[in-house]
Order: structure tokens, then C-alpha cells, then sequence
């Protein structure tokens, strides 16, 4: 247990010297310096920061909010985000107009974090 907080202590230390603008490393952990791990708190990483800034708080009392988020989710590129912009009204073929144009542009689609199983086919993740 000891090791785990201690891990969890240093993580968040690291992020608090990166936002803070102070040089690599963060560090003297050579794991950590090496490795890349997600923020202890979800609510601190790059993404769900971009989701709470453009659509969860300016959002925050529309009571299909939680759409949004499942929609946030799972695309979960900002990027990808801004092109669909705010997710309601529905429009199922904007949604998946919007996202096979930034892949015909070589644009990134998806982000890596919550990936949705593609039931073991080698295709791609469908829209």
C-alpha cells in the first residue's frame, strides 16, 4: 500500500511541476521519467479538461448533458470534438459525416483512452 501512494504522491507532483512550467525532468523516478501514465485525477488530464471547458460546463443544466458526455467519450479527441461541435440535437449523420472527413484528411479520429472493443474485427472502429 505504501508503494502505491508513494507512486500516486510522485505522479501528482509531476504534473504540478510540468503546469508550473518548470524543466524536465519532473523527476528523479526513472519509471516515471521513462513511462507515460495518466493523471491521478481524471479531471487534470488534457482531454476531460477540454470536455469541461467547451461542453460540460457551458452545458452544464441541459438535461441531455450526460448524451454528451457518452458522446465525449467516445470520441475523446478534442480535435474531433470541435469539428462535431455540441452533440445536440442529435444528428447521427453530421456525427459520422464530420469524423470520415478528418479520416479521409489523415486527421486523428479517436483518442487513445477509453477504447470501445471492436468485437475482435480488424476494421476499424465504426461511426
Amino acid at each position: 500500500m505504501e508503494t502505491l501512494l508513494n507512486f500516486i504522491a510522485e505522479r501528482e507532483r509531476i504534473r504540478c511541476r510540468k503546469e508550473a512550467g518548470e524543466p524536465w525532468p519532473w523527476t528523479e523516478d526513472r519509471i516515471l521519467q521513462t513511462w507515460s501514465f495518466t493523471n491521478i485525477r481524471r479531471e487534470d488530464d488534457r482531454v476531460t479538461r477540454w470536455i469541461t471547458d467547451n461542453w460540460r460546463e457551458p452545458n452544464a443544466n441541459d438535461p441531455d448533458l450526460w448524451f454528451a458526455m457518452a458522446v465525449a467519450r467516445y470520441v475523446n479527441w478534442p480535435d474531433s470534438l470541435a469539428a462535431l461541435g455540441y452533440p445536440f440535437p442529435w444528428n447521427r449523420e453530421f456525427f459520422i459525416t464530420a469524423l470520415l472527413r478528418r479520416a479521409a484528411r489523415i486527421e486523428t479520429v479517436w483518442g487513445p483512452a477509453y477504447n470501445i472493443p471492436n468485437a475482435g474485427k480488424s476494421t476499424p472502429r465504426s461511426t
